[in-house]
């Protein structure tokens, strides 16, 4: 189950939500640094300040039960 976390000053990223075709996304974001971003072209990870634009990169969780 899980529970709302409060962000302190140690906080640099957070999970922000989504809505894409009708499932739950999450993007990882930061007010301060912008948003963490995938180049598909680079095969990179990167972190971008995206200001009024749309986050590209998002992501989603699927449980598949035990392992």
């Amino acid at each position: 189950m899980g529970t709302e976390c409060e962000p302190t000053a140690a906080t640099l990223f957070g999970l922000g939500r989504q809505d894409n075709k009708g499932r739950t996304t999450y993007a990882i974001v930061s007010e301060e640094y912008g948003v963490v971003q995938w180049s598909p072209s680079k095969k990179e990870i990167y972190v971008e300040f995206l200001g009024d634009a749309p986050i590209d990169t998002t992501f989603s969780l699927v449980d598949r039960g035990a392992v």
